[in-house]
């Protein structure tokens, strides 16, 4: 069983379409041979966030995921990892704004179990930015990168980090941290939707539908009307929308 976790693990690393459908089939098979593996549900459920990324979840996938993210909170309570990513799914898929709150209260207790855990005050820092909180998701964000510098999902971090900025309107700091991850990983889709948009935003069309070409390479089913999470204010879906419409995306 925990090689078959681990070889999910190891899928999920290779940060392709395929290899995520891959890691997703083997995390089901780990569940279905121990029901309470609490990190096996927590990574299925990170595996629907990444779905969600490239423009493939459907109301049945996010259904879904919201369960798994159940089910990794109640087998681990005590586990900052399943607790992390159990609150970084519900946050993702949230649909109001309590659930937003009650995903990143899970969060607050995974740092609270382990806070030399880099993958929570990563997830963090990306659910303090949906929370409005740029500043403290940068807090997060840096210190999530001093833990573990030579972390797998550093880009992950990095593009995190350019996403907060663009919360906080800063364009050329997001523009700066989302080249940085793509030169970790050029086929990280936040970074360059964090790339597109803050050009867009900064009046750097041409810049911004350059990155909007890569990213539609990639992830050809992202479309501005999939593009955002459940709870979105109506003021932050029209500014981004219409940078997205700027750059490129398809409605």
């Amino acid at each position: 069983m925990l090689t078959i976790f681990l070889r999910a693990t190891d899928c999920i690393y290779r940060w392709t379409v395929e290899s995520h459908d891959e890691a997703l089939r083997l995390l089901y098979e780990t569940i279905k041979l121990d029901p309470e593996y609490a990190q096996a549900h927590a990574l299925a459920a990170y595996c629907y966030i990444w779905r969600f990324t490239i423009g493939r979840t459907s109301d049945a996938d996010q259904i879904e995921a919201r369960r798994l993210a159940r089910e990794a909170i109640k087998f681990g309570r005590d586990d900052g990892f399943s607790l992390a990513w159990g609150g970084m799914t519900l946050a993702t898929f949230a649909r109001t704004i309590v659930e937003l709150r009650e995903g990143a209260a899970f969060l607050d207790q995974s740092l609270l179990l382990n806070p030399n855990l880099a993958r929570s005050w990563n997830l963090s820092g990306w659910v303090r930015s949906m929370l409005g909180e740029p500043d403290v998701a940068i807090e997060h964000l840096e210190r999530a990168m001093r833990l573990s510098p030579l972390d797998f999902a550093f880009h992950v971090m990095e593009s995190a980090t350019a996403h907060a900025h663009l919360r906080a309107g800063r364009y050329p700091e997001a523009i700066a941290w989302a080249e940085k991850s793509l030169r970790d990983q050029p086929n990280n889709v936040d970074a360059l939707a964090a790339l597109s948009i803050a050009n867009a935003l900064a009046g750097e069309i041409d810049n911004a539908k350059a990155a909007m070409k890569r990213l539609l390479g990639i992830a050809p089913g992202r479309r501005v009307s999939n593009y955002f999470q459940p709870y979105v204010s109506p003021e932050r879906r029209a500014l981004i929308g219409n940078a997205l419409r700027m750059a490129g995306m398809p409605e």
